[in-house]
């Protein structure tokens, strides 16, 4: 009974407003009523990675209500052979957004994987040591926490890891071409969750070069089509979404 119900209101979740209500409700339930919010650090992230997410949950209607996620699961939801059966594990979701939007298109067996966690759906974990066997699942969508790693090319080794061959890879981040001394007057000098460093990817072609003989098939290749070249670039094209970077491709092993 408990499953048809969830499957009757799976859905809905496709609204922003109610899959927000809905993930709000379940915030509070987890976070204020349970205490069930636990964070972790990883030796692998820029600094105050996780102190800096933490300041998303006193604006949570704005995490639920973020367009760049819809689009790139759009984009991975273009890849005809991906079945609703398919395991998906989310890197980086935050809140159980991303896994909602990907139960209102009918795909059940998602989880995600971040360095904070509040809900059960999301195991508390670093995407440079995940906590999953080899070859465990058949996408991995990456969403928008690539570019925290200082390792990058530690992250794309345990994406092949733990992906099955042939499996989905999918990856979204913000294209972000400024210096340090520019980040930290946008972001303060006390929060560099999003600092320049030595290769930090900032194009679909420098995920390429990281998978290499690795990458099969591309499916959607979406490389900034507005890139910012000027922090006045930024704030014009914030509401647009068209400085986002997105690619999805098949691996081989």
């Amino acid at each position: 009974m408990i499953i048809r119900l969830r499957r009757f209101l799976h859905p809905f979740m496709l609204h922003p407003n109610l899959r927000y209500w809905f993930g709000f409700v379940r915030f509070v339930y987890f976070v204020k009523i349970r205490k069930k919010l636990r964070t972790i650090e990883s030796e692998n992230a820029i600094t105050n990675t996780v102190s800096h997410n933490l300041l998303a949950f006193d604006h949570i209607k704005v995490d639920f209500t973020m367009r760049r996620m819809e689009h790139l699961i759009h984009a991975i939801l273009s890849v005809e052979f991906l079945e609703k059966h398919a395991r998906i594990l989310v890197v980086g979701p935050r809140t159980e957004n991303d896994l909602m939007i990907f139960k209102g298109f009918g795909y059940l067996n998602v989880v995600g994987l971040d360095l904070i966690s509040y809900s059960p759906l999301i195991d508390l974990g670093d995407m440079h040591r995940m906590p999953y066997e080899a070859s465990s699942f058949d996408v991995i969508v990456y969403a928008w926490c690539f570019t925290y790693s200082k390792t990058p090319k530690l992250v794309i080794s345990e994406a092949l890891r733990v992906l099955k061959d042939g499996g989905v890879f999918a990856v979204g981040f913000e294209h972000w071409p400024y210096s340090q001394e520019v980040t930290e007057a946008v972001f303060g000098k006390n929060d560099r969750a999003i600092s320049v460093i030595p290769d930090r990817v900032q194009s679909t072609k420098d995920i390429v070069r990281l998978l290499g003989k690795n990458l099969d098939t591309i499916f959607v290749n979406y490389d900034a089509p507005k890139k910012m070249k000027t922090l006045k670039d930024r704030n014009d094209l914030n509401k647009k979404g068209a400085f986002n970077i997105m690619l999805v491709a098949s691996i081989k092993k």
